[in-house]
C-alpha cells in the first residue's frame, strides 16, 4: 500500500476476495449451526423423529452435510493471496502467513 494509505489495485482485489469468502462463510454458518444443533439433539435422544423421519433416517446425512461444511469451510477460509489457511477467527485483518491486509 503506498504511504497515503489508498490501496493499490493488487490490495484491493485481495480485500474484494477476502469480502467473498467472509461472506460466504457467514452465510453458511446458519445452516451448519442449525445442523450442528440437530446432530447434538438427535445423539442425547432428545428427539427421536422430525417430519416423520427416525433419528436412525437423519443422522447419517447430518453427519455428512457436517463433514463437507467443515470441508468447505477449511478450502474456502483461505488467503486469498498466498492460500495459506486463516485459521479460526472469523475476522482476521491481516493474513498470519503472508501479512497482506485483509479488510
Amino acid at each position: 500500500m503506498a504511504g497515503n494509505d489508498i490501496p493499490s489495485g493488487e490490495d484491493t482485489q485481495v480485500i474484494e476476495a477476502f469480502k467473498q469468502k467472509k461472506k460466504i462463510q457467514l452465510i453458511l454458518l446458519i445452516p451448519f449451526a442449525v445442523i450442528v444443533i440437530l446432530f447434538f439433539l438427535i445423539t442425547r435422544g432428545d428427539v427421536d423423529n422430525i417430519g416423520g423421519l427416525s433419528s436412525d433416517v437423519l443422522l447419517p446425512p447430518i453427519v455428512i452435510l457436517m463433514v463437507l461444511g467443515l470441508i468447505f469451510s477449511f478450502f474456502n477460509w483461505r488467503c486469498p493471496a498466498c492460500k495459506s489457511y486463516l485459521g479460526k477467527t472469523i475476522n482476521p485483518k491481516h493474513c498470519h502467513n503472508c501479512g497482506v491486509k485483509l479488510q
